[in-house]
């Protein structure tokens, strides 16, 4: 991925950044407030980020700055509460050439804002290359021959792979979804591009992460929405601009959560009425030594709206700390404690032989900031 790699160069990467769920409109809304899900409850496809919820979008737009949110995920919409504080919104269907109209669009109002003289909050979200968004025989890049897949198979075929996926079946499996990182990363050296062309390279914070995970076969599942398990939930985060502190990776754990306070922060925002779940990690990524002590949590409350193979119901919370992750159901099911140090897939349970490892990292659930929707700015 040239782009990202050039990127990382240029600027500092968070390799151990969690998104606080593995459905992708929760994790948004998270992004977008600065809260987690158990505070701004948009958990499952019924649910809607209330407008009590002051956004990133909303403070960048009452500080006069263009907003705009592009994407091709048409699931982040104005009926879920998501398009709050975007002056312009433009929904493309996701497809071979999405990346591209994306970019293109971004093109266009960054030359808008560089005529106005004005600054920008622009959101870019390119959706998942693997189901549901979009269907399969869509990829520009077919599996190779003896991988078991042709590339034009079923939702509901990919997603019963789970519990049978033969080596060469992932394998194909894995090419389907490099030919979509490969168009979102052409996008993302579009968008560098424009930003150097109109000379707003150095005066931009550019940040490339994923909203959450995909599921490949891992946890028995293929897909979005599985669970709490790393492949959902562990997302790249590099990000580049004034200050930030180039070719450095901090390996601390952090949560997705904390993106909207650090852009506030860095918008040089006044937020008094604002309470956020996550610190801003402006300062690690300007430089300042990572101190490895924060709680990182995700929770999930997710119901299909239709059962079928790629969707499944999953209710359980998550917290990280000391270099372990503890999972606890919040309906059936029964704790699992992983050593995410010396097992990062989590293919070891330890939650019967570390009992007091589970009863502390249990008691950290309490310390979340559990704080009344805060009102409008």
């Amino acid at each position: 991925m040239p782009n990202l790699l050039r990127l990382a160069k240029e600027g500092s990467e968070l390799a151990g950044v969690r998104a606080p769920s593995s459905w992708a409109p929760s994790s948004f809304a998270s992004l977008l407030t600065g809260t987690g899900p158990w505070n701004h409850g948009l958990m499952q496809f019924q649910n809607t980020l209330a407008a009590e919820h002051v956004t990133v979008a909303e403070s960048a737009s009452s500080m006069g700055w263009h907003t705009a949110l592009f994407s091709s995920d048409t699931r982040l919409s104005a009926a879920r509460g998501l398009t709050q504080g975007f002056q312009v919104t433009e929904v493309v269907d996701p497809g071979l050439d999405a990346a591209g109209r994306l970019a293109q669009a971004t093109h266009k109002l960054l030359e808008q804002a560089a005529h106005d003289g004005r600054s920008f909050l622009i959101v870019v979200v390119l959706a998942d290359p693997l189901p549901p968004w979009p269907m399969p025989q869509a990829f520009e890049e077919r599996p190779r021959a003896g991988s078991g897949l042709s590339g034009g198979e079923s939702l509901e075929y990919l997603a019963g792979m789970g519990k049978s996926m033969t080596t060469q079946e992932r394998q194909g499996l894995l090419a389907l979804h490099d030919s979509g990182a490969k168009r979102a990363d052409r996008a993302l050296g579009s968008v560098l591009d424009s930003l150097k062309g109109l000379g707003l390279e150095h005066k931009t914070l550019v940040v490339a992460t994923s909203l959450c995970g995909t599921f490949l076969g891992e946890d028995d599942f293929v897909g979005e929405g599985g669970s709490l398990a790393e492949a959902g939930i562990h997302v790249p985060f590099i990000a580049r601009g004034p200050f930030v502190a180039p070719a450095r990776e901090i390996q601390a754990s952090r949560s997705l959560v904390s993106l909207a306070p650090s852009v506030l922060e860095f918008m040089g925002a006044a937020t008094p009425q604002q309470v956020f779940d996550a610190p801003s990690f402006l300062l690690e990524l300007r430089g300042v030594e990572a101190q490895d002590n924060q709680s990182v949590f995700g929770e999930m409350a997710f119901e299909p709206s239709i059962p079928s193979l790629h969707q499944r119901a999953v209710h359980e919370r998550a917290v990280i700390a000391g270099g372990f992750k503890l999972i606890e159901p919040t309906g059936p099911g029964s704790v699992r404690l992983f050593d995410l140090v010396d097992d990062p897939a989590q293919s070891k349970d330890l939650a019967g032989s570390k009992p007091k490892i589970v009863e502390r990292l249990g008691r950290e659930f309490a310390g979340r900031r559990l704080q009344p929707r805060h009102a409008k700015l």
